[in-house]
């Protein structure tokens, strides 16, 4: 919807529509509006979200809501690692054996402090994987590089025969949002 800025007396500058911009818009708002309250029009929908009414503007505990607290505790800062991998061909089951969520990689960071989870995810691209590890801070990865340094090479080296390439494609500490509310 096109306005005109115009200036009014006084040197003051102030909004100006055109009346058949004002005509289509009133018209929009009021069949808006039937469509609400008597239900809906035939061959109209809606654009507007049921939302029940609030005493405040906090949302009450039993709608659904959380108060200010819990809702901080459900978000938390996580270091995210994203590895880009081409697997040989053949490989591809060792692989996903070896780098999936209960694999020998994800054995091993259990053994940190501070390791969350590790995610495989297989992409649409021949023999093409990513893994995302999830860690509490970048401090907590390495430390558990620093003590695990020997192991963790161990592993590299025996998995490297099953990849073409791989790539660290970024490391990075973000937030995260629990899905749990119990958490």
């Amino acid at each position: 919807m096109e306005a005109a800025i115009g200036k009014t007396q006084g040197s003051r500058w102030a909004l100006r529509t055109r009346p058949e911009q004002m005509r289509s818009l009133k018209f929009y708002l009021r069949r808006a509006w039937k469509a609400d309250q008597i239900g809906s029009e035939p061959g109209y929908e809606s654009t507007r979200k049921y939302e029940p009414e609030r005493q405040s503007c906090r949302q009450p505990q039993e709608m659904g809501g959380l108060p200010q607290r819990q809702r901080e505790e459900r978000k938390k800062r996580v270091f995210r690692i994203e590895w880009r991998f081409v697997v040989k061909p053949g490989c591809e089951e060792q692989f996903e054996r070896i780098y999936g969520p209960e694999g020998e990689w994800a054995r091993l960071f259990r053994q940190g402090g501070g390791y969350i989870r590790t995610e495989l995810q297989r992409e649409e691209e021949v023999r093409t994987y990513r893994t995302l590890d999830v860690w509490r801070s970048r401090n907590e990865y390495e430390k558990f590089r620093e003590e695990h340094g020997a192991d963790y090479q161990s592993l590299d080296d025996h998995c490297s025969g099953l990849t073409e390439s791989e790539m660290e494609i970024c490391a990075s500490e973000e937030i995260e949002f629990s899905a749990n509310r119990d958490s």
